[in-house]
């Protein structure tokens, strides 16, 4: 139960409704833990949140400490790579969901995907954990995945997989500079923890450019790094959306682009200054700048994405006077 608590409670806070279990008792760390993220939730996003109760019997024991290990969750990016590489010597499993970033529809991505995700827990020599779920479903419509529901889904994950498991490393999104209220969040995380299974988050404390420069030692991740969100026809990594152009720059800073099997081995100036960079990827574009600064020749790259930065911001800029003139003349 304390998986579905845990799932279901960003959805239930922004209904407004309590969620009953039916008698199924929930632990009472994770009860208390709850309160929090809802008071965290209420004043990150006042007006999509409401405080609700959790009518549950409290749970009395949990599995055996001793015979459990330390799962990381592993999609095959730079955060995830990273923190396994990071924890080697602690992580005992990597855990890779279908159904967060990957669709579980999309077959031809799922198969390349799961395929890249074993070949990397074998060479690594850690056990993969494959999960496949439908979990974002209760959130579309309703509330953000990103902002406001991945972080539960990742613990519902987690504590479906507590008889295995007595931690959960969470990857972090970004660097403790550029925090901003998202799903999975160093403030957030931890209180997902029950009595038997601790949540972690794993990495605040380093840039992308940074992480990128540690994967960049190992073969296992430059054969099987996969960034793209974009993925059109299934493709693994397309090589021209945002996330794909900044980590092809954050590679070839390090000079390990054309040791990356999974991206192209040119990067282009002219398709860095077209970049969209939407909310959240002006942080990483940041850090790529000053990263570039540092960096002989990268004067080019530098003012392609400052070009690329402007436009974005015009665009936005743009769109909200519209908005606001729009809401202006409907109120007459």
């Amino acid at each position: 139960m304390n998986a579905w608590v845990s799932a279901l409670l960003p959805v239930a806070s922004h209904l407004g409704l309590d969620v009953h279990t039916d008698g199924d008792p929930v632990d009472p760390k994770l009860a208390t833990g709850l309160l929090s993220v809802q008071d965290t939730f209420s004043q990150w996003w006042p007006s999509m949140f409401n405080m609700i109760k959790i009518i549950a019997p409290v749970m009395q024991s949990g599995p055996d400490e001793e015979t459990r290990g330390t799962g990381c969750f592993f999609s095959g990016g730079v955060d995830s790579f990273f923190s396994v590489l990071k924890n080697r010597d602690r992580v005992s499993h990597l855990i890779f969901v279908v159904g967060f970033d990957i669709d579980p529809d999309d077959g031809v991505l799922v198969e390349r995907a799961t395929r890249s995700a074993r070949d990397s827990a074998q060479a690594l020599n850690k056990p993969l954990i494959e999960v496949r779920t439908n979990i974002a479903e209760l959130s579309r419509g309703r509330i953000d995945w990103g902002f406001h529901h991945h972080g539960a889904a990742l613990a519902a994950v987690g504590h479906a997989l507590a008889e295995h498991l007595s931690e959960v490393i969470i990857p972090a999104s970004y660097h403790q500079a550029d925090l901003i209220p998202w799903g999975s969040h160093p403030a957030v995380d931890h209180l997902w923890s029950s009595s038997d299974l601790t949540f972690s988050h794993d990495g605040v404390e380093f840039t992308r450019p940074e992480k990128v420069a540690v994967i960049a030692e190992s073969v296992v991740a430059l054969d099987h790094l996969r960034v793209c969100w974009k993925n059109p026809g299934g493709a693994f990594n397309c090589g021209r959306c945002e996330k794909c152009l900044r980590t092809m720059i954050n590679l070839k800073l390090v000079g390990a682009l054309e040791r990356c099997r999974t991206l192209p081995d040119e990067l282009r100036v002219r398709d860095v200054a077209r970049l969209e960079v939407g909310h959240g990827g002006d942080r990483f574009a940041y850090q790529n700048v000053r990263a570039l600064r540092d960096h002989s020749g990268g004067w080019a790259l530098s003012l392609a994405l400052r070009v690329a930065m402007g436009r974005s911001r015009l665009h936005v800029a743009g769109s909200q006077i519209r908005q606001r003139f729009d809401r202006m003349r409907k109120a007459g």
